[in-house]
């Protein structure tokens, strides 16, 4: 695995499924479907890792995607007409969002994600008004 490298990368097999050193790298890689079947029956013992390594990498993208819709929703409805200005979250571009984004931790990811009001009482986001 430390010897065969992944597209023109410098980065080995290794580094990217296991060490995990270029998130991004393995992103790219997960959605390459073909090449991850191939890989997982060349190296059967890593394959665990392999799918590990490819689950949380596009959970966390998902989360990511979900924290960019729901600061869009919130600075939406907080956008203020009269105050016209180009300097807001609304005028970035997506790709600019995500590497800001890149930087949360997986539980700050968690908590930007929008809920519908079902959602949030079934995991008890309303428990604290019921004493009231």
């Amino acid at each position: 695995m430390k010897s065969t490298y992944v597209n023109e990368s410098s980065l080995s097999i290794w580094d990217i499924f296991i060490l995990q050193k270029d998130k991004q790298e393995l992103i790219r890689c997960s959605y390459q479907h073909d090449d991850i079947i191939k890989l997982m029956n060349e190296f059967c013992m890593y394959s665990p890792f392999i799918v590990k390594s490819i689950v949380e990498a596009t959970g966390r993208t998902k989360l990511l995607q979900g924290a960019a819709e729901s600061m869009d929703e919130i600075f939406e409805s907080n956008h203020d007409v009269s105050q016209e200005s180009h300097t807001s979250w609304l005028y970035l571009p997506p790709e600019l969002k995500l590497m800001i984004l890149e930087n949360l931790s997986t539980n700050d990811l968690i908590k930007l994600q929008c809920f519908d009001e079902a959602e949030a009482v079934l995991k008890g986001a309303y428990a604290l008004y019921e004493g009231e």
